[in-house]
């Protein structure tokens, strides 16, 4: 009985820690994917992931004023609307970008992980809802970080386009375009996810790399285009406003 016991604990790996996955994602990310199929913890990243949220917002609160001013440039010169007439709300507005971070993480951790497991379902994964949340928020650990890495250089160039994002490559497109949006969104922090939540899903889910970047670029290409189509909606209200002659 002894010997049985100790075969099976020889067969079951030791379930990695926190630091020590946190470490993995970046230098052995097939060993933690590994652990998460097996393990898959929720709580500590999602922690982990707020806080840090918490903190680049705060970090980033000059820069969010930026684009605020940028939109309220743009909106009084195409359309002769201020839309920070009458009060100041920019302030506002990045302190409850703080406030709110944590749940911003929240609804975009259970959005996406729910449409991966959907992917997963269509592709004949057996990942499970719960090793999907695991992968998704350890994930967002990698990402969260590089983001605070990126925001110090945002101050120092005293933009709010990410070093990391494509358009910091166009320097005079603006927040009108969808196709500028597009690569607003669109940068390397992203598409270094999207690659590593691949090789996860090809692990959990016991299935083919292909089947796995197949699911990863579809959630990433359909996020792009609804991140886009958010930040061009407020012109594209006004341009039905002023086709209509309500302005």
């Amino acid at each position: 009985m002894e010997s049985l016991n100790s075969q099976v604990s020889q067969q079951q790996p030791n379930e990695m820690g926190f630091i020590e996955k946190l470490i993995g994602i970046f230098v052995n990310p097939v060993k933690v994917f590994k652990d998460i199929k097996n393990n898959p913890k929720i709580l500590m990243p999602f922690i982990f992931v707020s806080i840090l949220t918490i903190i680049v917002a705060y970090i980033s609160m000059p820069l969010t004023e930026l684009t605020q001013e940028k939109l309220s440039m743009l909106t009084l010169e195409r359309y002769g609307v201020d839309l920070m007439q009458e009060q100041d709300t920019s302030g506002a507005i990045s302190r409850w970008s703080i406030l709110l971070a944590p749940v911003g993480v929240l609804v975009g951790w259970l959005i996406g992980s729910f449409f991966l497991w959907i992917m997963c379902k269509i592709l004949r994964g057996k990942a499970n809802m719960k090793q999907v949340l695991s992968l998704n928020i350890h994930v967002m650990m990698l990402t969260t970080i590089g983001t605070l890495i990126a925001a110090p250089f945002g101050l120092f160039l005293n933009t709010d386009v990410s070093v990391f994002s494509l358009a910091i490559l166009f320097p005079n497109g603006t927040m009108e375009s969808f196709g500028y949006n597009m690569l607003y969104t669109l940068n390397l922090l992203g598409i270094w996810g999207t690659i590593i939540t691949a090789m996860g899903l090809a692990v959990i889910n016991e299935f083919s790399n292909t089947k796995g970047y197949i699911a990863s670029i579809i959630i990433y290409v359909l996020s792009i285009l609804l991140a886009a189509a958010s930040l061009t909606s407020t012109f594209w209200m006004y341009d039905f406003m002023q086709n209509q002659g309500m302005l």
